[in-house]
């Protein structure tokens, strides 16, 4: 059977062809903190016999958080976290790549007032969402660069890009180094609305 036979992912070996695909686990903290739940989930998932698990969104800009249970990564006190949960899956067996995004104009929170690359209203909440200045979407460009690099030395490199994303380096795939913290890949998400 094909799908249990090893495949290369931007030359990373993966022990077989099944893929965890990214899905919100909802099991941050408050402050976008990776939580003991959320190691324990991809710590299973990691165990459970998928060739590679990507995590669910994470933030890399306060601006840019969904819900209130999402882990973030846009500043360096939550990056041990991940590192946490990067090795509990290594641990398992497993590989691991991270989402990370940004949501746009799709926040769910209502404190945060939201951003998108044009003044657009979420259908879901009504909240029409402020056009980013050049400097927003420098600022947003920046939070992703500074989420995939980390305070270490990048490890490895691997890029997936989907859709249209606010940063406008989405729009086309290309290497992106990565910290440890990241387990090997970042996979940058902004899709149409985001």
């Amino acid at each position: 059977m094909r799908a249990l036979q090893p495949g290369t992912i931007g030359g990373l070996r993966i022990p077989n062809r099944i893929v965890r695909a990214a899905t919100s686990e909802a099991r941050g903290g408050p402050g976008g903190e990776v939580t003991p739940e959320a190691i324990e989930f991809y710590r299973r998932l990691g165990a459970g016999g998928a060739g590679l698990v990507i995590t669910g969104h994470i933030y890399v800009h306060p601006r840019g958080r969904h819900h209130g249970l999402q882990t973030g990564i846009h500043h360096d006190g939550l990056i041990e976290g991940h590192a946490r949960l990067t090795e509990a899956v290594h641990r398992e067996g497993g590989l691991i790549f991270a989402e990370l995004g940004h949501v746009g104009s799709q926040t769910m929170i209502p404190e945060i007032a939201p951003l998108a690359p044009s003044a657009v209203t979420n259908p879901m909440t009504g909240i029409t969402a402020s056009e980013m200045t050049e400097a927003d979407l420098a600022e947003v460009i920046d939070a992703f660069g500074a989420a995939r690099a980390g305070p270490r030395p990048p490890a490895t490199t691997a890029s997936s890009c989907w859709g249209q994303a606010a940063t406008c380096s989405a729009s086309r795939c290309r290497p992106i180094p990565t910290s440890a913290a990241t387990a090997g890949a970042a996979m940058q998400h902004g899709a149409p609305g985001w």
